[in-house]
């Protein structure tokens, strides 16, 4: 049921610069490419560490102050990260039900 959970808006606050990580693909598909027989599976953290050791690709983005996005995170693998970041950032979340196509995509 993860199709339907909320979906996740992000602000980046600054002042520093925050990467956001994500995936192109949803975790299902992930799942159906690692796992040629699916059935009976919940698509796992595993899954995607196998996708990308696999060498298969990722969209990676890069989150600067002021900037944000809104993407239903409940099916994307993501994660943010300031890592040898020289300034540190503060990021903002809400969760809710927004509609597709409510903002414009960043990408």
């Amino acid at each position: 049921m993860k199709h339907l959970g909320r979906r996740r808006l992000c602000f980046n606050l600054g002042t520093g610069t925050r990467y956001l990580l994500f995936g192109n693909l949803d975790i299902r598909a992930i799942c159906r490419t690692v796992h040629p027989d699916p059935a009976g599976r919940y698509p796992h953290t595993d899954d995607l560490r196998a996708y990308v050791a696999r060498g298969l690709p990722l969209t990676v983005l890069r989150l600067n102050p002021d900037e944000g996005y809104i993407a239903p995170t409940k099916l994307l693998p993501h994660d943010g990260s300031t890592e040898d970041q020289p300034v540190p950032s503060t990021a903002a979340f809400w969760l809710d039900h927004w509609s597709r196509g409510v903002l414009a995509s960043i990408i």
